[in-house]
């Protein structure tokens, strides 16, 4: 996906927004509904995974987080973002991935800070699914001294679900 560097433009004509994501579709819906909500201001997007670093001495000095972003993006998530980039390209400046390894609310406000977040955006109707070493960003997200704006309804959405999955995918798509 692409850097998150944000040139002297974007950072005068953009709402940069943050995102959480699992890498899954079904995390975009809150993409698809901060666009539609946000009028017709041009965004930088940011579409943050958070995860533990590894424990191992070893793994730790092998580790790239870019890198691991890349080989866990299944082809489904890849083809849902350029889908919705491609139908927002006037108002989309940008859209990356970005890793968050902090595991505490100070440095996550550096991490929204140093990337110049103006408001986070959740989904209220999809739960960020949960690998091995994820980190569940929500109770950094409230905490947050950015605004949250959660949309959709308060019903959690089971990931997984063949129908949710079906039902995201429409959701995306449709126009």
């Amino acid at each position: 996906m692409g850097s998150c560097a944000i040139n002297a433009r974007t950072i005068v004509m953009a709402k940069t927004i943050l995102i959480p994501t699992d890498l899954h579709v079904g995390s975009l819906s809150a993409l698809k509904a901060a666009i539609g909500t946000t009028g017709s201001e041009q965004l930088n997007v940011i579409l943050m995974h958070a995860e533990h670093l590894p424990d191992g001495i070893t793994d730790l000095l092998f580790h790239s987080p870019r890198r691991e972003l890349r080989r866990r993006m299944g082809s489904a998530f890849k083809e849902a973002l350029a889908v919705l980039r491609n139908h927002h390209e006037r108002r989309l400046v940008g859209i990356c991935v970005e890793p968050f390894n902090g595991g505490n609310a100070k440095a996550f406000d550096q991490f929204l800070r140093a990337r110049g977040v103006d408001e986070i955006h959740v989904s209220g109707s999809y739960r960020l699914r949960r690998g091995s070493r994820s980190l569940d960003p929500m109770p950094l997200i409230r905490a947050a001294s950015a605004p949250l704006i959660i949309h959709g309804s308060s019903q959690a959405v089971v990931p997984g679900d063949a129908a949710t999955v079906v039902d995201h995918l429409q959701f995306l798509f449709d126009r």
